[in-house]
């Protein structure tokens, strides 16, 4: 028994001795605490990703799942995390499960989320305007000059450094038509001295409500998840703030026409909140930006692909759709931006209106 005392008593004093050296051990010769010196190894697998990662984000979208958008999403996360070692996840939540687009900004302005790809609401600052603004884009090539280091991108980051955000990348989701049960007549929907037999749902921004109102359309405000109903019940025939993809996907067993007026490249900016950007590493704010900016030129190529699937499908079922004669869309774009864009002025101010023209060689 007492050779087990004293057995016992030894292997005690062994384990003590062990765990005094390894506390000694973790201060290195400079001063540097354990934390300093090897967390980072600790912390990092044996091909250097990080085992637990120092951000975890959420990224929203009222994107649906499986859409150019959110494909993008997607490999952004993951050129993100491969980018930091494992040091930044980013899970993409599609569909809206986190909220629609205006909560969602919301949470990016007060930091309870740090990054978004969201329609931009002009709720929060009638200047979001810019994002939708009539025929300022006319093709896909256009907005190359959005993109970061452009005149646009910069005053869009201007608004939303205001408002507590940061600008990563305009993306683009594709051009807004006019869709629904009726438009009127197609052969004069073109000509703005022509009024249209078609009541037409609007978001309630002053922009789009301008245009509706150039097509010759009575106009009607109803909220985006109310809009299924209201064709239904004839409250409105038609509807614009919608691209083809959007028409086809959430409207394509209501609605029987589609029109590709284009009037406005609609965009899906990746936005996070300012102040969580501005405390990243800088490389790791490099990081975020090049791989976002880096999905541009992808998102324009799936979106036509993706467009040209699903209205397809509808076409092969007796949609029909209408695209304007050059001569229609070009009478009618000088109409808007002789008629429509003072508005724009209006809200923006001279310098800033005068700005875009330029950035977009549309100066008079």
């Amino acid at each position: 028994m007492k050779k087990f005392k004293k057995a016992l008593a030894l292997v005690l004093s062994v384990m003590m001795c062990v765990a005094f050296l390894a506390a000694c051990g973790s201060t290195s010769s400079t001063g540097s605490t354990a934390a300093e010196t090897t967390a980072p190894a600790a912390d990092a697998t044996a091909d250097g990703y990080k085992e637990t990662p120092t951000y975890t984000w959420q990224m929203p979208t009222t994107e649906h799942s499986g859409r150019p958008i959110t494909n993008a999403m997607q490999r952004f996360a993951d050129s993100v995390y491969e980018a930091t070692k494992g040091d930044i996840v980013i899970e993409v939540c599609a569909d809206g499960l986190l909220g629609d687009y205006t909560t969602n900004f919301e949470e990016i302005m007060l930091g309870t989320l740090a990054i978004q790809a969201n329609t931009m609401s002009t709720d929060y600052d009638a200047r979001l305007v810019m994002t939708r603004i009539p025929y300022i884009c006319s093709s896909y090539e256009d907005m190359d000059n959005t993109k970061e280091g452009t005149w646009y991108y910069d005053q869009l980051n201007t608004v939303l450094n205001d408002l507590g955000a940061e600008l990563i990348s305009n993306w683009p989701s594709g051009f807004q038509g006019i869709g629904g049960t009726s438009v009127g007549d197609v052969t004069t929907l073109f000509d703005p001295t022509v009024k249209q037999d078609a009541i037409c749902r609007v978001p309630s921004i002053i922009s789009t409500l301008a245009t509706a109102e150039a097509f010759g359309f009575q106009t009607v405000t109803i909220g985006f998840s109310d809009l299924y109903s209201a064709l239904q019940t004839g409250m409105c025939d038609c509807f614009m703030g919608c691209t083809d993809i959007d028409t086809a996907l959430n409207f394509g067993d209501v609605a029987t026409t589609y029109v590709y007026a284009n009037y406005i490249l609609q965009t899906q900016p990746v936005v996070m909140n300012k102040e969580i950007f501005d405390s990243l590493p800088e490389d790791y704010q490099r990081i975020i930006k090049d791989c976002a900016e880096a999905e541009f030129d992808g998102i324009c190529t799936e979106l036509q692909e993706y467009s040209e699937q699903v209205i397809g499908e509808l076409e092969a079922k007796g949609f029909t759709t209408y695209t304007p004669t050059e001569e229609e869309l070009n009478g009618f774009v000088e109409y808007v931006h002789e008629n429509v864009w003072p508005t724009i002025e209006e809200l923006m101010g001279t310098e800033f209106y005068q700005g875009m023209l330029k950035a977009f060689n549309l100066e008079a």
